[in-house]
């Protein structure tokens, strides 16, 4: 009886300690506004993340504020020397017009540079900071432009 409580605790234990543990995707909130409509960008409507992600972009939230119309361009872009080099193009919403999610993923390629027809994959980081960028804006009101970027810590 022993022995088969021993061996029973045993297996529990294993079962625990090879169980993952698995976390959502993290937010990462970052806010700007765009105070004109210019054609290009400003550095008042660029804002940087303090810490570095690892992980997976799964998705991004929009939030835009402050005018009842808005139209306005949206990028997610990563900052060149850290992380995984040089700086990339996450996201890019060309004429964001009110508040969405949006998953993100990347064209999948060939070994010879090819696009796959269909064929998207999850974005990697690797300790990168996020850069949100807004501009284009269609109206000389002040919009709010709020991001949220989710990332999954998990392969």
């Amino acid at each position: 009886m022993k022995r088969l409580l021993t061996v029973a605790l045993a297996g529990i234990v294993l079962l625990v300690l090879s169980a993952s543990v698995h976390a959502g995707p993290v937010p990462v909130h970052l806010s700007t506004t765009v105070l004109t409509n210019s054609a290009s960008l400003q550095v008042a409507n660029t804002v940087t993340s303090d810490a570095v992600f690892s992980g997976y972009l799964d998705y991004v939230s929009l939030d835009l504020s402050g005018y009842a119309s808005p139209t306005v361009r949206v990028d997610v872009v990563t900052v060149a020397g850290r992380g995984s080099g040089p700086a990339r193009t996450l996201f890019t919403l060309t004429a964001a017009t009110g508040d969405g999610l949006y998953p993100v993923r990347d064209l999948v390629t060939s070994t010879a540079g090819a696009n796959a027809t269909d064929a998207f994959g999850r974005i990697p980081l690797y300790n990168d900071k996020l850069v949100l960028e807004a501009y284009n804006a269609n109206v000389t009101n002040a919009i709010g432009v709020d991001a949220y970027i989710f990332i999954n810590p998990n392969e």
